[in-house]
């Protein structure tokens, strides 16, 4: 219970994660709880991916991540892992 206390004020405050980002990817093609269910998954087993959250609306399939690093590495382990689950990065990652 504390564990999972502790992850969501770091994703809801970034200025507490020590470097920590908070980060937004579009993706294209999901459809259903079963595909948020599966990017995240695969989102969440990224080196430096602490937490991932998906929203699906209005065909905006928005992936909100709180990364340790938010560098080039990172960016290209997320695109390989949305891209492992069937589905496809649209846009530019962005870091909030």
């Amino acid at each position: 219970m504390l564990r999972q206390l502790v992850a969501a004020l770091l994703f809801l405050l970034p200025s507490l994660a020590f470097g920590a980002a908070n980060i937004e990817v579009k993706i294209d093609g999901m459809t259903c709880a079963g595909c948020v269910e599966a990017v995240t998954r695969k989102l969440e087993q990224v080196p430096n991916v602490d937490k991932a959250s998906i929203k699906v609306v209005l065909k905006e399939n928005t992936a909100r991540l709180s990364v340790v690093s938010a560098d080039e590495q990172t960016f290209k382990a997320i695109k390989k892992a949305v891209t492992s689950a069937g589905y496809k990065v649209v846009g530019e990652i962005k870091v909030n």
